[in-house]
């Protein structure tokens, strides 16, 4: 069954939500616990927990700063760019994609097993990144990844195995990941 879940802008941080069907548990806390924050920051991410519980049924706090979606197929970490250490792919599971909102793979991190090779669940719906977020990421499953734009273009293939940070000079909405599907 195809779930689609609309994500929010908050502040100086991108609040990520995904949309999946399929997949396995996993999460790394540790990672999550040890990301080190000021007290205004960990307010800040504190709200986007609390929000994204909110807007999805049946998430779950993880971590201060993680929650887990979709029982477990889905793991959403938030953090501030400035906190932001580059995890890269020593932090993405095999058989699973990973995208983060920062180029370099830093910033809030979004890590999913969860994909179907069918056209009935095959999108993965991600919301607008704002002009400075060109985001990163790491394909680990099993599947080529299409990633589409927020215009529906396509902007790039990632074969199982593959991985990509955007760095476009031009810092605008027309290369970040807004949509991916699996087949």
């Amino acid at each position: 069954m195809k779930v689609i879940q609309r994500l929010c802008s908050f502040g100086a941080s991108m609040l990520l939500v995904l949309v999946f069907s399929a997949g396995v548990f996993g999460t790394d806390q540790a990672h999550a616990a040890t990301i080190p924050v000021n007290q205004t920051a960990h307010s800040g991410i504190q709200q986007q927990v609390a929000t994204l519980l909110q807007q999805v049924p049946g998430s779950k706090q993880t971590a201060w700063n993680a929650v887990s979606l979709d029982n477990g197929k889905t793991i959403v970490t938030f953090t501030t760019k400035a906190y932001s250490v580059a995890s890269g792919p020593s932090n993405c599971r095999s058989g699973w994609f990973c995208l983060w909102y920062d180029t370099g793979y830093t910033g809030a991190e979004v890590q999913s097993s969860s994909y179907r090779c069918d056209s009935s669940s095959a999108l993965v719906l991600l919301n607008y990144f704002p002009t400075d977020g060109l985001g990163s990421y790491i394909n680990y499953s099993p599947y080529t990844l299409k990633i589409y734009n927020v215009y529906d273009s396509t902007i790039d293939y990632e074969s199982p195995g593959h991985w990509s940070s955007n760095t476009s000079s031009n810092n605008d909405v027309y290369n970040a990941a807004s949509v991916v599907e699996s087949c």
